[in-house]
């Protein structure tokens, strides 16, 4: 409702609602707070509105794809030590604060190191997306082990008597058989990253502000009101992302 209102807190009387924070022009603003063009008559929404779907999308695809292999590595190494190194090493990232996670690869891609080996890329989308991608591991990992863990290890043991080699049996039963858990952790990662604000916040650049930094630089300028628009769109992308990973098969439950 505080997306409606002229003056935040001034109740909601006719005299105090405004579709301005949605859709107005700065000419006919109502109050001088207002000091920009609404939600869809401003050119910084569309352009962030496309990097948080390209970062959401690609972010959660790449480390869908990644948790299911980092699952099929401890369900299989279970008891064993690569089982568990990467068991272990995989949560690294989890147990890190969001800031000082994306401080350290600030740090590492702030200019080229090691003779150009390590390229600089602030302020490129490259390196939002690596930040996005590695740290979220943790959570697309456990949705991959929770994933393999129902899928039967007679069946690759009777393929292997039968002479499939070990990509053979990758193609032919673990991957359909995962096609729902994948989608599962793809969710599960996609709504984590769609409203992520803290892990990237210091590697923004106007080019490449996403809607909940968007959001915070709104409610900065003191326009609470458009800062809840956006965060009324993030709700509705994830939910309607959510009943098309839905109808395919896709369910966060399922990943946890």
């Amino acid at each position: 409702m505080e997306s409606f209102q002229i003056m935040p807190g001034a109740g909601y009387g006719a005299d105090n609602l405004t579709l301005y924070a949605w859709i107005g022009e700065l000419q006919s603003a109502p109050h001088p707070s207002f000091n920009q063009n609404g939600l869809f008559r401003n050119s910084e929404f569309g352009r962030a509105l496309g990097n948080t779907v390209k970062l959401s999308l690609i972010a959660s695809l790449i480390t869908a794809v990644f948790g299911q292999f980092f699952g099929y590595i401890t369900t299989r190494g279970r008891g064993k030590w690569y089982g568990n190194a990467v068991e272990q090493l995989i949560f690294i990232p989890y147990l890190m604060p969001g800031v000082a996670f994306s401080a350290i690869y600030f740090s590492m891609f702030s200019q080229p190191r090691l003779g150009g080996l390590i390229p600089s890329l602030y302020g490129t989308f490259t390196l939002i997306l690596l930040v996005s991608i590695v740290k979220h591991f943790p959570f697309a990992s456990r949705s991959g082990s929770s994933n393999m863990m129902q899928i039967s290890v007679e069946l690759e043991e009777a393929a292997t008597i039968n002479g499939a080699g070990f990509w053979r049996r990758i193609r032919s039963i673990v991957i359909p058989l995962a096609k729902n858990g994948f989608l599962s952790g793809f969710l599960l990662s996609f709504i984590s990253i769609a409203k992520e604000l803290d892990l990237i916040a210091i590697l923004m650049t106007p080019k490449n502000y996403t809607l909940s930094f968007l959001a915070f630089d709104y409610s900065k300028e003191a326009m609470p009101q458009v800062a809840d628009a956006i965060c009324i769109v993030i709700i509705v992308f994830i939910l309607v992302t959510n009943r098309i990973a839905d109808k395919f098969g896709g369910n966060v439950s399922k990943s946890m």
